[in-house]
């Protein structure tokens, strides 16, 4: 099975590159990206600043399970 899996490796890390890289301004500065999903106004505004506190984070963490090959099945 990992034989199956070694051509995913190079996507499995980019793509956890990419989560790592962006959650790391909104971790960072979470009033502004709870101001940029204000603006889209997709939410109501009650979950804006629970959204803005726990996505980077949710992001950070699967995008370093995914750089790691750690519980692959839920990070991805």
């Amino acid at each position: 099975m990992s034989r199956l899996l070694r051509p995913y490796v190079l996507v499995r890390l980019t793509l956890g590159g990419v989560f790592v890289f962006a959650s790391l301004d909104k971790v960072i500065h979470p009033q502004a990206f709870a101001e940029m999903i204000y603006n889209y106004q997709l939410l109501p505004d009650r979950a804006i600043n629970s959204t803005a506190i726990v996505l980077p984070w949710l992001e950070l963490i699967l995008g370093l399970l995914l750089i790691l090959g750690r519980a692959l099945p839920g990070a991805v």
